[in-house]
């Protein structure tokens, strides 16, 4: 790698930076941060991140949709796919016994998930309903290099958090 790496983005507040900072620390490659105001978006990161110009999460629509039961279920479905990978593998992480990328892709469930799941009081992941993926999620949230880069979980009051979420990703 003759470049200079540069990793654009808000440090602390983002899972995709948080993604990339793990990765780039598993793999020892030394970089720049350049912290974004991500309110005031610059040049630079909407020319090298595309996300930031148009991304709707779909997994945050249980969150919008208190209450519906098809939006719960849908995300069961996707979450049973996980569940299921893990069981058949028997192993701590997707890809072995240590993280590999497709760990550091599901960070959203063992960290920011679990954040929102604390700040709602709505469970989704439940160590009854999904073992394997509660048991992932301790072993990659225990993990040095995770540690490091991931920041202190915060709590957002809980109106706030269902109002913007319903706001964002509730039906129409």
């Amino acid at each position: 790698m003759g470049d200079e790496v540069k990793l654009y983005g808000s440090t602390g507040g983002s899972p995709y930076v948080c993604r990339v900072d793990i990765a780039l620390n598993l793999k020892g490659v030394k970089y720049e941060v350049i912290k974004e105001d991500l309110k005031n978006k610059s040049d630079d990161l909407l020319k090298y991140n595309p996300i930031h110009k148009e991304c709707i999460p779909a997994t945050f629509k249980v969150f919008g949709n208190v209450g519906d039961e098809q939006v719960l279920a849908e995300a069961y479905e996707k979450l049973q796919i996980l569940e299921n990978e893990l069981n058949i593998k028997g192993t701590k992480f997707f890809g072995g016994n240590s993280i590999n990328i497709v760990d550091i892709a599901a960070d959203y469930i063992a960290y920011w998930l679990g954040m929102i799941e604390d700040t709602t009081e709505i469970k989704i992941i439940t160590n009854d309903k999904f073992p394997k993926i509660t048991e992932w999620a301790e072993n990659f949230l225990n993990c040095q290099v995770v540690k490091e880069v991931l920041p202190p979980k915060f709590k957002i009051p809980k109106e706030q958090t269902l109002a913007y979420f319903k706001q964002r990703f509730g039906k129409a």
